[in-house]
């Protein structure tokens, strides 16, 4: 939406009545404009004027804006192909996180467990989950995350079969899953941690 309004009205030499059209134009202007993600005016109840009703960006940004003491930045730019919400502070590239869960990946895992492997960035808290299922299988199988974790917090594992027993039987190099079964069981997975 385009919104119109004149500049240098009223100008210096005009009469009022001249540029009366044009300052009821800007008027109008204002008023729409305020009410674009506001609470406009002349509302009742408990609703304040001017107050935010939602924040909506334009388009996201190519690239973080990086800004210099003491200027912080809240904007959007495409993450796992989706348009999401980060903050960076007055430090520049050093402080960026993202405030919004992104949508899940959905990648293939290139392990021996096979099955799905989704990654979820969690945005603010700096944390990553691999998650998925294997395929049934006994004995051990590898699952590879696509990016390695620089921290693993948590991992488990769960059998989709009652009373079946697995286990993680080893994390390598925070880069993959180890998982072992005591008989032929497809497995819930799940691993917690920092890129």
């Amino acid at each position: 939406m385009s919104i119109a309004y004149n500049t240098g009205i009223p100008a210096a030499n005009n009469n009022p009545s001249t540029d009366q059209p044009n300052m009821l134009i800007n008027t109008n202007s204002i008023n729409t404009w305020v009410a674009v993600d506001h609470i406009g005016f002349n509302v009742g109840g408990s609703q304040v004027s001017g107050q935010h009703a939602q924040v909506t960006y334009n388009a996201p940004l190519g690239a973080n804006p990086n800004q210099t003491s003491p200027i912080a930045s809240l904007y959007t730019k495409t993450d796992s192909g989706a348009t999401q919400l980060f903050f960076q502070n007055d430090n520049g590239a050093s402080f960026v996180r993202q405030m919004s869960f992104a949508t899940p990946t959905n990648l293939v895992n290139g392990g021996t467990a096979g099955g799905t492997l989704y990654k979820i960035p969690l945005g603010f808290l700096g944390i990553t989950i691999y998650a998925g299922e294997t395929a049934s299988f006994s004995g051990t199988r590898t699952v590879i995350f696509s990016t390695p974790f620089t921290t693993i917090i948590s991992s488990s594992v769960s059998a989709q079969t009652a009373g079946a027993n697995v286990t993680v039987t080893a994390i390598q190099n925070n880069a993959s899953l180890t998982i072992g079964t005591s008989g032929a069981v497809a497995v819930n997975w799940i691993a917690i941690g920092v890129l």
